[in-house]
């Protein structure tokens, strides 16, 4: 902060111009040897032509992030794969799922999902073993095994026996010097469904993926280091059998625990569903083992995900469950989730057809998961250090990702939480009371805008009618985001009378000292870290672009 002096009128008295990186201020007067300080008009708001340039600036940002949102890969033709025999051809894929779901629900145990779907399956990859190249090795087989497992689900211990269920296993492995590694990177997904629904997002979408990442993989010339192992497993939304048997399930009374080939796996991609169309997401990964989200980051070329969604999952906030968690208690093996939570309205219910899914979500998924296979493929996992460390990641409109480790992301939230603090701070000309009062309105304000949605949400159920936005997403913004945002200006408004343009530097500071309290606690102080250091930097630009 600067100190300048210009001439006064009146008193011939010079009068002090306090700058700090926020703009100018002309509201200091002297009186005496006492300083007063008066409301002030500030520059952000002064210009006649600030409210059509943040009308445009808002316009601008809400259809780039709908667009980023939307965006999805041109998809690729069998004609394509002439062309581009290394790339995942969404037509072939597509009409896989069209057949595989053309049948209605498979509910485990029927026959539907324990012959029909298994015959289809191993049909599939019969004449992707007789299109291999002689480079590979394709083995296949059906198992059914028979096994228990313990399982802690919202806080209450289930024992879940299971039966003669169906899981296909396939593992396509270089042959001769082409073999350098006993090492195997897994897939699974899941072709059992909920008895409501055809299951085509969940998870029958995720099977015929590794279909097509397996049928382009055995007809590339330069094989892959590692082994690729693909487990369908028939029995998901019955409590996670299906990849317990992989591991733990015995074909006969005394056969082998699990099968042979699970010795080999050192990581795994697990596919999954809670919505239909849009981009896969991950957001799970781990546990630790922070070099297999620099492997997706380096390889996705539509990355999608954010630790925020891994914090919120592992924590019981959402009360759900993938094979991802049998893998990694069970198995013992890092690995990545990846699940589609779009139109999550579609998750097991009679509308999760080929109908709500798009194309080009195919296309993605396979582009990104064929290309992390490939990564995964090739890597050397004798140089692989395996850890406890946690990542810090969160792609950028999809286009790339960045991570980073969480001792570093502790760092960053504090420097940039600080940082904030100190800029308010000299804001305000070090009015600590002040920046104490902002923050005291910010969390009142947020509480008033809580308690108004919760309101809505009481009315809505005593009439019967308690998730309208299940059918019509925008509800969203009408019923809980007006209400929301009317009670906190009103907060606002009352509290903040004369210096409402401090509003918003009240809400990053309150933001910054939560970023303080909680980001050696949780990941999820990285999503405040965003909204602070962007918010700061923006509202500077702004000031600076509009002064005078």
């Amino acid at each position: 902060m600067e100190t300048r002096y210009r001439g006064g009128s009146g008193s011939g008295r010079n009068r002090p111009v306090l700058r700090s990186v926020f703009g100018p201020y002309d509201d200091e007067s002297f009186n005496g040897s006492r300083r007063k300080r008066i409301p002030h008009v500030d520059p952000l708001f002064a210009s006649r032509h600030s409210p059509f340039v943040l009308i445009i600036l808002l316009v601008s940002v809400f259809t780039w992030v709908k667009y980023a949102d939307n965006r999805l890969p041109t998809v690729l033709t069998e004609a394509d794969s002439r062309t581009s025999p290394n790339s995942f051809i969404a037509e072939r894929a597509w009409k896989d799922l069209v057949t595989l779901t053309s049948y209605g629900p498979r509910v485990c145990g029927s026959s539907e999902n324990d012959v029909r779907t298994v015959n289809l399956i191993v049909e599939a990859l019969t004449k992707i073993h007789k299109n291999k190249l002689a480079v590979y090795n394709l083995e296949f087989e059906v198992k059914r095994p028979t096994g228990s497992l313990e399982i802690t689900f919202l806080n209450d211990v289930f024992t879940n026996s299971y039966q003669n269920i169906p899981i296909i296993i396939a593992k396509l492995e270089p042959i001769g010097t082409y073999l350098h590694s006993n090492d195997s990177i897994l897939l699974n997904c899941h072709f059992d469904s909920v008895p409501a629904s055809s299951g085509a997002s969940d998870d029958m979408i995720s099977c015929v993926t590794m279909l097509e990442v397996l049928r382009v993989l055995s007809r590339q010339s330069k094989p892959l280091r590692n082994s690729i192992t693909f487990l369908f497993n028939g029995a998901e939304e019955n409590f996670l059998p299906g990849s317990h048997a992989f591991i733990a399930g015995k074909v006969d009374k005394n056969g082998e625990v699990g099968h042979r080939w699970k010795h080999d796996i050192r990581t795994v991609i697990n596919l999954e569903a809670c919505g239909a169309g849009g981009r896969e997401a991950l957001f799970q990964t781990g546990p630790g083992n922070g070099w297999l989200v620099e492997a997706y980051a380096k390889s996705a070329k539509y990355p999608l995900g954010t630790s925020i969604g891994e914090e919120i999952f592992q924590r019981g906030f959402i009360p759900s469950d993938t094979d991802f968690r049998i893998f990694r208690d069970f198995l013992k093996v890092p690995g990545l989730d990846f699940a589609f939570v779009k139109n999550g309205w579609v998750y097991h219910t009679k509308y999760d057809t080929v109908d709500s899914i798009p194309q080009g979500s195919l296309q993605n998924m396979g582009t990104n998961i064929l290309a992390l296979t490939q990564t995964l493929g090739n890597l050397d996992f004798s140089e692989v250090v395996m850890s406890d460390a946690k990542m810090v990641y969160s792609d950028i409109f999809g286009f790339f990702m960045i991570a980073y480790s969480e001792r570093t992301g502790i760092v960053i939230n504090v420097l940039i939480a600080v940082g904030a603090l100190y800029l308010i701070w000299s804001d305000l000309n070090g009015d600590v009371l002040q920046i104490m009062k902002n923050v005291g309105v910010t969390l009142l304000a947020w509480a008033c805008g809580f308690l108004s949605s919760l309101t809505v949400a009481v009315l809505l159920d005593i009439f019967k009618y308690p998730m309208p936005f299940f059918s019509y997403p925008s509800f969203v913004y009408l019923l809980y985001g007006i209400p929301t945002i009317v009670a906190q200006v009103a907060v606002y408004t009352h509290f903040l009378k004369g210096i409402e343009d401090q509003t918003w530097m009240a809400t990053k500071a309150s933001l910054a000292i939560i970023t303080l309290l909680i980001t050696f606690v949780t990941r999820l102080a990285f999503v405040l870290t965003i909204n602070v250091g962007f918010g700061i930097l923006g509202w500077i630009i702004a000031r600076r672009a509009f002064k005078g």
